[in-house]
């Protein structure tokens, strides 16, 4: 845009009676936005045609005398054969102020902007950029300045504080450049569900003065394939980013502390995520269904991985657990098909129920001696499993925890494990030899159908 713009700016007398002479001899002529076309007639009339249901504010009798038509995204401009400019269509950023124009030879028009070459080198802008002054001899050569989507566009309300929150998007464009003031209040949140289903956006640049992304913020963003989260930032909002299947990456930064409950549930086009060291919790359903998900690395300052975490990642290979944590949750990795390998480091002490259910890739895994409890149907369907070591420190096992591990030949049950739950070995086809240490009959507090449904020998008191 910045070359285009030095290039009128620098037209040789020669040039401009060039295009004085270009222009009067090509009408008629056919032009096209994003919201209607115009015809230009021979006799320097218009007429607007398919505005596809839009209502267009047009002054047929000022489109009068037209030498030429442009066409930006969502507005059309004409040069009057005086030198005049007239412009119709989406004025949100005033790209359609082009009344007090005179003197004008030659017209660039953009997204949001419409630009004015006159006749003695000088040059309008109207919409878009931040205000040049029209008397100025200097091209536009220095780096163009930041271009904020309109304030129009935006709902927002003013805080206690004098700060504003953003509640509500209700713009066309696809790219969007949050300002970082309104009215002379500083963004510094972006409210509940402010762009909820706007399934059109492709790309949102959230300025650094923004603390907070509220519940549901971009939930339903479904287009949405990038997204800048600036440093500001210090909590990522429940459902965030829920259903946001085109966005394939994106950076949290060091000030996020919290990741909420489902804050990327449904981004299933999301390779790779950087959680950083700032980061103490992952909650409940926080990346369920990133099923595109191929790596991703806790940080050691997480203590708590939630419910469903994971759950559904089934590109997911392998999995290092932080020694920072003390429990994974119920669900925490069901699903994870992929899933090769995990870690669980000392300091957990206990798995949820379904933790790793249907890892079916699962081949082995090992539990720490911190672990005193493993949860119902904690490994169920993990049928690639062939080894496993139960530690000293499990006093519970919940029933089906290990059903249908059909590749499981051979499993230990210490002794000081009080309470199985029952059909812990359901379906396990695979199944031996269940040693049994330190008693010889079955306790009253394990379940009667603990072993039912498996043909393996049980050797008590191994």
């Amino acid at each position: 845009m910045k070359e285009t713009i030095k290039t009128i700016c620098r037209l040789t007398e020669e040039d401009k009676k060039c295009i004085k002479k270009k222009y009067f001899s090509i009408t008629p002529q056919v032009c096209g936005c994003k919201y209607f076309g115009m015809i230009l007639r021979s006799d320097g009339t218009t007429e607007i045609i398919n505005t596809a249901g839009n209502e267009i504010d047009y002054d047929k009798d000022s489109w009068s005398n037209i030498i030429r038509l442009y066409a930006g995204e969502g507005h059309i401009a004409g040069l009057r054969a005086d030198g005049t400019v007239v412009a119709v269509g989406d004025n949100c950023r005033g790209q359609c102020e082009t009344s007090e124009w005179n003197n004008v030879i030659d017209i660039f028009v953009g997204n949001g902007y419409t630009m004015g070459l006159t006749s003695d080198e000088k040059y309008f802008i109207a919409g878009g950029f931040e205000s040049i002054d029209n008397e100025s001899d200097e091209s536009v050569t220095d780096d163009t300045k930041i271009e904020y989507t309109p304030v129009d566009d935006f709902e927002y309300e003013y805080n206690n504080d004098d700060t504003v929150t953003i509640t509500k998007y209700v713009g066309n464009f696809t790219e969007v450049n949050i300002p970082p003031q309104i009215e002379g209040g500083v963004v510094t949140s972006i409210g509940y569900g402010a762009f909820g289903d706007c399934s059109s956006l492709t790309s949102i640049t959230i300025p650094d003065s923004v603390t907070s992304i509220g519940t549901s913020a971009f939930r339903g963003c479904s287009s949405l394939e990038s997204i800048t989260i600036p440093d500001s930032v210090t909590s990522i909002g429940t459902g965030a980013f829920y259903g946001c299947s085109s966005l394939t990456n994106i950076t949290i930064p060091d000030s996020v502390i919290l990741i909420e409950e489902w804050a990327f549930y449904g981004c299933s086009s999301l390779t790779n995520i950087i959680i950083p060291d700032s980061v103490t919790s992952i909650e409940n359903y926080a990346f369920w269904c990133c099923r595109s998900l191929t790596n991703i690395t806790i940080p050691d300052s997480v203590t708590s991985v939630g419910e469903w975490a994971f759950s559904g990642c089934s590109s997911l290979t392998n999995m290092i657990i932080p020694s920072g944590v003390t429990s994974i949750g119920g669900y925490a990795f069901s699903g994870c098909s992929g899933l090769e390998s995990i870690t669980i480091p000392n300091s957990v002490t206990s798995i949820g129920g379904d933790a790793f259910s249907g890892c079916s890739s699962l081949e082995s895994i090992t539990i720490p001696n911190s672990v005193t409890s493993i949860g119902e149907w904690a490994f169920y369907g993990c049928s690639s499993l062939t080894n496993m070591i139960i530690p000293n420190s499990v006093t519970s096992i919940g029933g089906y925890a290990f059903s249908g591990c059909s590749g499981l030949e051979n499993i230990t049950i210490p002794k000081m494990v009080d309470k199985m739950g029952k059909y812990v070995f359901s379906g396990c086809s695979s199944l031996k030899t269940i040693y049994i240490e330190g008693k010889k009959t079955r306790p009253g507090s394990w379940d009667f159908w603990w072993c039912y449904d498996s043909n393996a020998r049980t050797i008590w008191n191994a």
